[in-house]
């Protein structure tokens, strides 16, 4: 007869007694605890988003900021470059959109706006308004500060009150003009009531009179 094989039993290690082979959490999603696990109990680190500029430290922010205090236009953009640790994209081919950039992260966009000249004849005014100076066609956008979103919360926040508000205010409005009808009628019938009386306590009494006066 044969001797039947047992199989090889592993013993564990002694630095991991104790510890379960199994995940904390499900497989393929977030567990309570937040670490995430593939099948094969693989565990993955939680991965988040943040913009570029929050890693940048206060002393690079604050040099930054006072370094775009001074430059309004892409040509003098152009000139960062000749500092150390800054740089310049061109993303256009018209030279009207510059990228400025600190240590490889992006912190201002220059803009030049469109431009239309026109001709005046004989008899127009001049308008006012001219741009005397090119250099004003050109805008800069700071990508240090928040979000459209973010930059806009509190009035975003303060319209949509107002909205709520109005909305309530024009509800208490339509219901105290219904109310207002309400007792109008109610006044109007008790007004009609009351002549009505009146004209039956007047004829209730004319023919007593009447007889008073012939006696």
């Amino acid at each position: 007869m044969k001797k039947k094989i047992k199989p090889k039993r592993y013993r564990k290690s002694k630095r991991f007694k104790g510890i379960s082979l199994k995940p904390a959490g499900p497989v393929n999603q977030l567990s309570h605890a937040g670490p995430r696990y593939r099948k094969g109990y693989v565990y993955e680190p939680l991965r988040y988003t943040v913009l570029t500029l929050s890693l940048m430290s206060k002393t690079d922010k604050a040099l930054v900021e006072a370094a775009l205090k001074t430059i309004t236009t892409g040509p003098e953009a152009m000139t960062m470059p000749d500092n150390p640790g800054w740089a310049c994209i061109q993303l256009d081919q018209h030279k009207r959109v510059y990228v400025l950039a600190y240590h490889g992260m992006e912190v201002a966009l220059f803009f030049k706006r469109q431009l239309t000249e026109s001709k005046l004849y004989p008899g127009d005014r001049f308008p006012e308004g001219v741009m005397q100076d090119p250099v004003d066609a050109w805008q800069r956008l700071d990508l240090l500060g928040q979000s459209a979103t973010r930059a806009n919360l509190v009035l975003t926040r303060t319209m949509n009150q107002l909205k709520e508000e109005n909305r309530l205010l024009s509800e208490r409005v339509r219901t105290l003009e219904m109310l207002a009808d309400r007792l109008e009628n109610q006044v109007k019938s008790a007004t009609t009531a009351l002549l009505m009386y009146k004209e039956g306590v007047k004829r209730k009494l004319a023919p007593k009179r009447r007889r008073n006066h012939a006696a």
